[in-house]
């Protein structure tokens, strides 16, 4: 959701990952106006899962709707300035331009340090596996 603010026509986004997840983040991405690159490093989106050609025909839909999609590619490297990404770089040397976005999602992840909860309840030990019981862990 931090991301939607950002998607604005004429703003360049690029997908880096052409399964399930990112096939529909440029699809929507597509369709709130902003210009979308797919990169991916099979040659069609979900060519792994869905075959190669229904993969190609998903392919042709993106492109048919204004998706630029760079295939058989991997990422090398993603630049950053002031704490935002403003590309992407492929292996083979080539650099793709994106708009910088204020979101969350697009600024590098940070560790949270782990708060200590101490039990509240005493822990109870598993029941053992009687005879013609199925093998499954459960608590009393």
């Amino acid at each position: 959701m931090a991301l939607r603010g950002d998607l604005l026509p004429g703003r360049h986004l690029v997908v880096v990952g052409a399964g399930y997840l990112g096939a529909e983040a440029a699809a929507v991405a597509r369709g709130l106006g902003c210009e979308v690159t797919l990169v991916c490093d099979k040659e069609a989106p979900l060519a792994d899962v869905l075959g190669p050609d229904v993969s190609r025909m998903l392919a042709e839909v993106h492109t048919a709707h204004g998706v630029r999609l760079v295939t058989s590619s991997r990422v090398r490297g993603v630049p950053v300035h002031q704490g935002r990404a403003t590309g992407v770089l492929l292996e083979d040397g080539t650099r793709i331009d994106l708009t910088p976005c204020s979101s969350p999602s697009a600024r590098p992840r940070r560790r949270r340090a782990r708060r200590h909860r101490p039990r509240s309840r005493r822990r109870r030990p598993l029941r053992p596996l009687l005879p013609g019981r199925t093998p499954h862990l459960c608590r009393r």
